[in-house]
Protein backbone atom coordinates (compact mmCIF):
# COMPACT_ATOMS: atom_id res chain seq x y z
CA UNK A 1 0.00 0.00 0.00
CA UNK A 2 1.17 3.53 -0.72
CA UNK A 3 0.94 5.61 2.50
CA UNK A 4 -2.09 7.70 1.55
CA UNK A 5 -4.47 5.48 3.52
CA UNK A 6 -2.29 5.96 6.61
CA UNK A 7 -2.28 9.70 6.02
CA UNK A 8 -6.06 9.75 5.81
CA UNK A 9 -6.23 7.66 8.97
CA UNK A 10 -4.13 10.26 10.80
CA UNK A 11 -6.39 12.96 9.40
CA UNK A 12 -9.51 11.14 10.54
CA UNK A 13 -8.07 10.69 14.03
CA UNK A 14 -7.50 14.44 14.31
CA UNK A 15 -3.74 14.01 14.70
CA UNK A 16 -2.94 16.20 11.70
CA UNK A 17 -4.75 18.69 9.47
CA UNK A 18 -5.29 18.43 5.73
CA UNK A 19 -2.72 21.20 4.99
CA UNK A 20 -0.18 19.37 7.17
CA UNK A 21 -0.79 16.11 5.30
CA UNK A 22 -0.35 17.82 1.93
CA UNK A 23 2.82 19.56 3.12
CA UNK A 24 4.26 16.25 4.40
CA UNK A 25 3.47 14.46 1.12
CA UNK A 26 5.11 17.26 -0.88
CA UNK A 27 8.16 17.12 1.41
CA UNK A 28 8.28 13.34 1.02
CA UNK A 29 8.12 13.61 -2.78
CA UNK A 30 10.96 16.15 -2.81
CA UNK A 31 13.16 13.94 -0.63
CA UNK A 32 12.53 10.66 -2.45
CA UNK A 33 14.80 10.69 -5.48
CA UNK A 34 13.81 9.12 -8.78
CA UNK A 35 16.14 6.57 -10.35
CA UNK A 36 17.29 9.07 -12.96
CA UNK A 37 18.38 11.45 -10.22
CA UNK A 38 20.20 8.62 -8.43
CA UNK A 39 22.03 7.73 -11.65
CA UNK A 40 23.20 11.32 -12.16
CA UNK A 41 24.22 11.76 -8.51
CA UNK A 42 26.34 8.59 -8.69
CA UNK A 43 27.95 9.62 -11.94
CA UNK A 44 26.47 6.63 -13.79
CA UNK A 45 24.60 8.69 -16.35
CA UNK A 46 24.43 12.26 -17.63
CA UNK A 47 21.21 14.31 -17.56
CA UNK A 48 21.04 13.91 -21.37
CA UNK A 49 21.29 10.12 -21.05
CA UNK A 50 18.53 10.14 -18.42
CA UNK A 51 16.29 11.98 -20.89
CA UNK A 52 17.12 9.33 -23.51
CA UNK A 53 16.11 6.61 -21.05
CA UNK A 54 12.84 8.35 -20.20
CA UNK A 55 12.04 8.83 -23.88
CA UNK A 56 12.43 5.09 -24.46
CA UNK A 57 10.32 4.43 -21.36
CA UNK A 58 7.48 6.47 -22.82
CA UNK A 59 7.83 4.94 -26.27
CA UNK A 60 8.03 1.26 -25.28
CA UNK A 61 6.31 1.29 -21.85
CA UNK A 62 9.39 0.05 -19.99
CA UNK A 63 10.70 0.47 -16.47
CA UNK A 64 13.57 2.95 -16.07
CA UNK A 65 16.10 0.20 -15.41
CA UNK A 66 14.92 -1.87 -18.38
CA UNK A 67 15.21 1.12 -20.72
CA UNK A 68 18.68 2.02 -19.37
CA UNK A 69 19.95 -1.51 -19.95
CA UNK A 70 18.43 -1.67 -23.42
CA UNK A 71 20.24 1.57 -24.37
CA UNK A 72 23.50 0.20 -22.87
CA UNK A 73 23.73 3.23 -20.58
CA UNK A 74 23.60 1.14 -17.38
CA UNK A 75 24.36 -2.48 -16.58
CA UNK A 76 21.98 -4.78 -14.73
CA UNK A 77 24.33 -4.67 -11.71
CA UNK A 78 24.27 -0.86 -11.66
CA UNK A 79 20.47 -0.78 -11.89
CA UNK A 80 20.21 -3.23 -8.98
CA UNK A 81 22.59 -1.14 -6.84
CA UNK A 82 20.58 1.99 -7.63
CA UNK A 83 17.31 0.29 -6.66
CA UNK A 84 18.82 -0.79 -3.33
CA UNK A 85 20.12 2.73 -2.70
CA UNK A 86 16.76 4.25 -3.62
CA UNK A 87 14.91 1.90 -1.27
CA UNK A 88 17.35 2.50 1.62
CA UNK A 89 16.97 6.27 1.27
CA UNK A 90 13.17 6.19 0.91
CA UNK A 91 11.44 8.59 3.29
CA UNK A 92 8.22 7.25 4.80
CA UNK A 93 5.22 9.51 5.39
CA UNK A 94 5.50 9.14 9.16
CA UNK A 95 9.10 10.35 9.12
CA UNK A 96 8.10 13.25 6.88
CA UNK A 97 5.49 14.30 9.45
CA UNK A 98 8.12 14.10 12.21
CA UNK A 99 10.68 16.06 10.17
CA UNK A 100 8.12 18.77 9.54
CA UNK A 101 7.33 19.00 13.25
CA UNK A 102 3.69 17.99 12.84
CA UNK A 103 3.96 14.84 15.01
CA UNK A 104 6.46 13.28 17.38
CA UNK A 105 8.01 9.89 16.60
CA UNK A 106 6.07 8.42 19.52
CA UNK A 107 2.77 9.68 18.08
CA UNK A 108 3.61 8.21 14.67
CA UNK A 109 4.57 4.84 16.17
CA UNK A 110 1.39 4.64 18.27
CA UNK A 111 -0.83 5.66 15.35
CA UNK A 112 0.89 3.17 13.01
CA UNK A 113 0.34 0.33 15.48
CA UNK A 114 -3.35 1.23 15.85
CA UNK A 115 -3.74 1.58 12.06
CA UNK A 116 -2.19 -1.84 11.39
CA UNK A 117 -4.36 -3.39 14.09
CA UNK A 118 -7.51 -1.95 12.53
CA UNK A 119 -6.37 -2.97 9.02
CA UNK A 120 -6.03 -6.56 10.19
CA UNK A 121 -9.64 -6.50 11.41
CA UNK A 122 -10.98 -5.41 8.02
CA UNK A 123 -12.55 -8.40 6.37
CA UNK A 124 -12.07 -8.39 2.59
CA UNK A 125 -15.28 -8.20 0.62
CA UNK A 126 -16.00 -11.24 -1.55
CA UNK A 127 -16.92 -10.41 -5.12
CA UNK A 128 -18.37 -13.06 -7.39
CA UNK A 129 -17.14 -12.33 -10.89
CA UNK A 130 -18.68 -13.96 -14.00
CA UNK A 131 -16.72 -16.99 -15.17
CA UNK A 132 -14.36 -16.35 -18.03
CA UNK A 133 -14.18 -12.59 -17.38
CA UNK A 134 -10.61 -11.38 -18.07
CA UNK A 135 -8.54 -9.73 -15.32
CA UNK A 136 -10.17 -11.62 -12.46
CA UNK A 137 -7.35 -10.84 -10.00
CA UNK A 138 -7.05 -7.09 -10.78
CA UNK A 139 -10.83 -6.69 -10.66
CA UNK A 140 -11.13 -8.41 -7.29
CA UNK A 141 -8.26 -6.32 -5.93
CA UNK A 142 -9.76 -3.11 -7.32
CA UNK A 143 -13.14 -3.66 -5.69
CA UNK A 144 -11.55 -4.58 -2.35
CA UNK A 145 -9.36 -1.46 -2.45
CA UNK A 146 -12.38 0.68 -3.31
CA UNK A 147 -14.17 -0.64 -0.22
CA UNK A 148 -11.15 0.30 1.91
CA UNK A 149 -10.71 3.70 0.27
CA UNK A 150 -14.30 4.72 0.94
CA UNK A 151 -13.81 3.84 4.59
CA UNK A 152 -10.33 5.29 5.06
CA UNK A 153 -10.47 8.37 2.85
CA UNK A 154 -14.17 9.30 2.72
CA UNK A 155 -15.17 7.89 6.11
CA UNK A 156 -18.00 5.97 4.45
CA UNK A 157 -19.21 2.49 5.31
CA UNK A 158 -20.19 0.87 2.03
CA UNK A 159 -21.91 -2.26 0.83
CA UNK A 160 -20.91 -3.49 -2.64
CA UNK A 161 -23.72 -4.58 -4.94
CA UNK A 162 -23.47 -7.25 -7.64
CA UNK A 163 -20.96 -6.91 -10.46
CA UNK A 164 -22.60 -5.53 -13.58
CA UNK A 165 -21.30 -5.91 -17.14
CA UNK A 166 -21.87 -3.43 -19.94
CA UNK A 167 -20.75 -3.58 -23.57
CA UNK A 168 -22.59 -0.63 -25.13
CA UNK A 169 -22.90 2.30 -22.72
CA UNK A 170 -22.49 2.91 -19.01
CA UNK A 171 -24.64 5.35 -16.98
CA UNK A 172 -22.30 6.86 -14.38
CA UNK A 173 -22.63 9.29 -11.48
CA UNK A 174 -22.41 13.09 -11.02
CA UNK A 175 -18.58 13.35 -11.02
CA UNK A 176 -16.68 10.73 -13.00
CA UNK A 177 -13.01 10.05 -13.70
CA UNK A 178 -11.30 7.56 -16.01
CA UNK A 179 -7.70 6.37 -15.50
CA UNK A 180 -6.12 4.59 -18.52
CA UNK A 181 -4.31 1.33 -17.68
CA UNK A 182 -1.56 -0.57 -19.49
CA UNK A 183 0.51 -3.63 -18.69
CA UNK A 184 -1.20 -6.17 -16.43
CA UNK A 185 -4.52 -4.63 -17.55
CA UNK A 186 -5.22 -3.11 -20.96
CA UNK A 187 -8.16 -0.81 -20.43
CA UNK A 188 -9.19 1.81 -17.89
CA UNK A 189 -10.40 2.21 -14.33
CA UNK A 190 -13.60 4.18 -13.70
CA UNK A 191 -14.75 6.03 -10.60
CA UNK A 192 -18.14 7.71 -10.31
CA UNK A 193 -19.01 9.78 -7.24
CA UNK A 194 -22.30 11.55 -6.38
CA UNK A 195 -22.24 15.28 -5.58
CA UNK A 196 -22.97 14.72 -1.88
CA UNK A 197 -19.82 12.64 -1.35
CA UNK A 198 -17.67 14.87 -3.57
CA UNK A 199 -18.84 17.96 -1.67
CA UNK A 200 -18.18 16.51 1.77
CA UNK A 201 -14.78 15.11 0.79
CA UNK A 202 -13.74 18.38 -0.87
CA UNK A 203 -14.82 20.31 2.20
CA UNK A 204 -12.77 18.04 4.45
CA UNK A 205 -9.67 18.58 2.30
CA UNK A 206 -9.98 22.28 1.47
CA UNK A 207 -11.77 23.59 4.54
CA UNK A 208 -14.03 25.66 2.26
CA UNK A 209 -17.75 25.64 2.98
CA UNK A 210 -19.27 25.07 0.57
CA UNK A 211 -16.49 24.02 -1.83
CA UNK A 212 -16.81 25.15 -5.45
CA UNK A 213 -17.24 22.83 -8.44
CA UNK A 214 -13.52 22.84 -9.22
CA UNK A 215 -12.76 21.56 -5.71
CA UNK A 216 -15.27 18.74 -6.17
CA UNK A 217 -13.71 17.76 -9.49
CA UNK A 218 -10.24 17.90 -7.95
CA UNK A 219 -11.15 15.60 -5.06
CA UNK A 220 -12.71 13.00 -7.38
CA UNK A 221 -9.52 13.06 -9.48
CA UNK A 222 -7.56 12.60 -6.26
CA UNK A 223 -9.72 9.66 -5.19
CA UNK A 224 -9.25 8.03 -8.60
CA UNK A 225 -5.49 8.56 -8.30
CA UNK A 226 -5.41 7.02 -4.81
CA UNK A 227 -7.39 4.01 -5.98
CA UNK A 228 -5.40 3.39 -9.17
CA UNK A 229 -2.02 3.86 -7.46
CA UNK A 230 -2.96 1.43 -4.71
CA UNK A 231 -4.08 -1.06 -7.35
CA UNK A 232 -0.73 -0.65 -9.12
CA UNK A 233 1.14 -1.20 -5.85
CA UNK A 234 -0.91 -4.28 -4.95
CA UNK A 235 -0.31 -5.88 -8.36
CA UNK A 236 3.41 -5.01 -8.26
CA UNK A 237 3.72 -7.06 -5.07
CA UNK A 238 2.50 -10.03 -7.15
CA UNK A 239 5.01 -9.35 -9.91
CA UNK A 240 2.44 -7.78 -12.25
CA UNK A 241 3.28 -4.36 -13.63
CA UNK A 242 0.56 -1.78 -14.20
CA UNK A 243 1.20 1.56 -15.90
CA UNK A 244 -1.24 4.37 -15.12
CA UNK A 245 -2.29 7.10 -17.51
CA UNK A 246 -3.41 10.60 -16.57
CA UNK A 247 -6.84 10.77 -14.89
CA UNK A 248 -9.46 12.42 -17.09
CA UNK A 249 -13.02 13.57 -16.51
CA UNK A 250 -15.86 11.53 -18.06
CA UNK A 251 -19.45 12.52 -18.81
CA UNK A 252 -22.36 10.97 -16.92
CA UNK A 253 -23.03 8.54 -19.76
CA UNK A 254 -20.00 6.80 -21.28
CA UNK A 255 -19.91 4.75 -24.47
CA UNK A 256 -17.96 1.51 -24.10
CA UNK A 257 -15.13 1.26 -26.69
CA UNK A 258 -15.52 -1.51 -29.30
CA UNK A 259 -14.04 -4.86 -28.28
CA UNK A 260 -14.34 -4.17 -24.54
CA UNK A 261 -16.78 -4.52 -21.69
CA UNK A 262 -17.02 -2.65 -18.41
CA UNK A 263 -17.26 -4.56 -15.12
CA UNK A 264 -18.94 -2.17 -12.68
CA UNK A 265 -19.77 -2.43 -8.98
CA UNK A 266 -22.06 0.08 -7.20
CA UNK A 267 -20.93 0.66 -3.60
CA UNK A 268 -24.01 1.64 -1.59
CA UNK A 269 -23.45 4.28 1.12
CA UNK A 270 -25.79 6.51 3.13
CA UNK A 271 -24.86 9.37 0.76
CA UNK A 272 -25.55 7.54 -2.48
CA UNK A 273 -23.85 5.02 -4.74
CA UNK A 274 -20.18 5.18 -5.64
CA UNK A 275 -19.46 3.40 -8.92
CA UNK A 276 -16.16 1.57 -9.42
CA UNK A 277 -15.37 -0.22 -12.63
CA UNK A 278 -12.76 -1.43 -15.07
CA UNK A 279 -12.90 -1.92 -18.81
CA UNK A 280 -11.72 -5.37 -19.90
CA UNK A 281 -11.45 -7.24 -23.21
CA UNK A 282 -14.84 -8.39 -24.50
CA UNK A 283 -13.80 -12.01 -24.23
CA UNK A 284 -11.26 -14.58 -25.33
Amino acid sequence: MIPRFFGQYLLGQGLITAPQLLAAVEYQNRRNARLGEVAVERGLATPFEVEQIRALQAKEDRLFGEAAIRLHILTAEQVYEMLVAQKDAHLELGQALVDQGFLTQEQVDQAAAQYINEENKLEPEIFTLPEGLPHQEPLTELFYLAHKMLLRVCNLVSKPDLVRLADDFVPLSDCNVRVPLKGAVQGAMLLGVPHAIATESAQAFSGEEPPDASAEDAIVHELATILSENLSSALAERGRRLTLGKPEAVEQRMTVPPGTRVALVPFVTHQGQVLVGMSVPAGD
